[in-house]
């Protein structure tokens, strides 16, 4: 509920809008459908103000994780993720990125493929390994995977700085980085979703 929600972007355009709004609805049937904690996602409807930005809950993460034992040790049992579609959507990947809590940086012996700047950086994330074609679902499911693998290092919470929400412009600037170090490419447009 301290998360602030955008409006339409100045880039909306009428046919990304209207493939998001069959992805929205699709993604929801879904949710109604499987049990939350079968799932370990939830997209709150009520936080959606735009298709171009959705906010999502990860949860019920296995007791044994890492994740979960520095979840339990804050009194958190989520982490908030947002997804940032661009403008060429679905030809280019959304922007995943974590809004809280921060994470361990992979320097500092954190994992889950988080950036620095807390977006979520991986080949399909990218407009090198991005599938037009793919769900959102299938989309939560890897990020998810990824956020909960441990090899080769199980992700971490940073818990002398959790109360500081990660910022979109830091998880842009951290996205670009990492992929060019990678060999990945970045979508022209990524700049944009820093609105």
């Amino acid at each position: 509920s301290t998360f602030p929600t955008l409006s339409s972007p100045r880039f909306a355009t009428t046919s990304a809008t209207k493939v998001l709004q069959q992805h929205l609805q699709a993604t929801l049937k879904i949710q109604e459908r499987v049990p939350l904690h079968e799932l370990g996602w939830y997209v709150d409807p009520s936080l959606i103000t735009t298709v171009y930005q959705w906010v999502v809950e990860l949860h019920t993460f296995d007791p044994s994780l890492p994740l979960a034992q520095d979840l339990k040790a804050i009194n958190q049992k989520s982490v908030v993720i947002e997804l940032r579609f661009p403008p060429q959507f679905p030809m280019d990947p959304p922007l995943v990125r974590v809004i809280r809590p921060r994470f361990l940086e992979f320097s500092a012996g954190g994992g889950g493929h988080i950036t620095t700047g807390g977006s979520m950086c991986m080949e399909l994330l990218t407009h090198s390994g991005w599938l037009p074609t793919a769900s959102i679902e299938s989309v939560l499911l890897q990020v998810r995977m990824a956020i909960t693998n441990t090899d080769p290092r199980p992700a971490r919470l940073n818990l002398n700085a959790r109360h500081r929400d990660y910022s979109v412009g830091e998880a842009v600037e951290a996205y670009r980085r990492v992929a060019l170090v990678h060999g990945w490419q970045v979508s022209k447009d990524i700049q944009e979703l820093a609105w």
